[in-house]
């Protein structure tokens, strides 16, 4: 369906986890991978980021304290990385086989790092190496 969005010029302008009630159990756990799905699509990385980010806030009425990096603002921070690996993505209907992804690093909350392979659920680890 997004590509036949995309193709037709009807971009998003936010995204989320495409997490809903038919996939509470999986495949579908994470907007890092909608991020990935976005950006297998033509998408810009850093309109990726927007979707993700400065987007979703201004859509909330949060701008003025999320989606941005500034003097001030609790440092809430993701940090990524590209892995040029093929992989096939789910967005729980159906698959995509991408040429790269994001994969989470860790991130700080109040200035306090979280380590991404900390917080990886079995399930998940489970159905990635799958």
């Amino acid at each position: 369906m997004a590509r036949i969005l995309l193709d037709a010029g009807y971009p998003p302008h936010t995204i989320s986890t495409d997490l809903n009630t038919f996939n509470l159990e999986g495949p579908v756990f994470s907007l890092v991978t909608t991020m990935s799905k976005m950006w297998s699509l033509g998408i810009d990385l850093p309109e990726v980021i927007a979707m993700a980010t400065t987007n979703t806030a201004q859509q909330l009425r949060r701008s003025d304290t999320l989606g941005a990096i500034a003097v001030g603002r609790a440092a809430h921070l993701s940090v990524l990385q590209i892995v040029d690996e093929p992989v096939r993505l789910s967005d729980g209907y159906r698959g995509i086989n991408v040429e790269r992804s994001l994969e989470p690093v860790g991130c700080t909350v109040d200035g306090r790092w979280y380590d991404a392979d900390r917080f990886v659920s079995p399930r998940t680890a489970e159905m990635a190496a799958a």
